[in-house]
């Protein structure tokens, strides 16, 4: 977890909890993220997952789930989070899962932030958190037909809350994108206190 220290101690600061790709871990964010974190007041949480990548089984998080609702309830526990920004956001692999986590809870999460997934195992919906999507149209990894460009429409059809962008690049999180999307979180209008768990 990094707090940062732009703010002082009792200031409402968004929060962001990041999941990594396959075989990565969560100290890689730290690069990209720390001096935006000081520069816009964030606080980032990224856990590594329990394995090479995070787990799905019967459209749940398994063993990742208790690992990261412990690791967001000490975050909100112990420092002054803003209720109106808590954003849930992945690259590749941690994107599906972001998606996946994000959007049934709804009731915690106000944003999404999902850059180049592969899926979104659908499950009960919770909330009504914003969602912006990102992929590279030439993406070898995860190509972007199949999958985002699917996604954004079956998320449209239901209704929610989507900013869709493709990019020129391939399997890769441009600085730009990644600021634009930040800028969505770290500004949303009020909200009541979020919960502190996953469900």
């Amino acid at each position: 977890m990094y707090v940062p220290a732009s703010l002082p101690a009792d200031a409402p600061k968004p929060l962001l909890l990041m999941l990594h790709h396959a075989g990565s871990g969560g100290k890689k964010w730290f690069g990209p993220f720390r001096d935006r974190a000081e520069a816009l007041g964030l606080i980032v949480v990224a856990p590594d997952a329990r394995g090479r990548t995070w787990e799905l089984d019967r459209q749940r998080v398994v063993r990742d789930f208790a690992f990261i609702d412990g690791a967001l309830a000490r975050a909100i526990s112990s420092t002054h989070v803003d209720p109106a920004r808590v954003g849930i956001g992945g690259f590749g692999d941690g994107a599906s899962y972001a998606l996946t986590l994000g959007i049934p809870n709804g009731d915690l999460f106000t944003h999404v932030l999902a850059f180049s997934p592969s899926f979104y195992a659908e499950t009960d919906r919770r909330g009504d958190p914003a969602v912006f999507l990102a992929h590279g149209v030439a993406d070898t990894v995860f190509p972007i037909v199949g999958t985002s460009r699917g996604l954004a429409q079956v998320l449209r059809e239901q209704e929610r809350r989507v900013e869709y962008v493709e990019f020129e690049g391939g399997h890769e999180l441009p600085p730009e994108i990644l600021d634009r999307a930040l800028a969505q979180l770290v500004s949303p209008p009020g909200r009541t206190a979020p919960t502190s768990s996953l469900r």
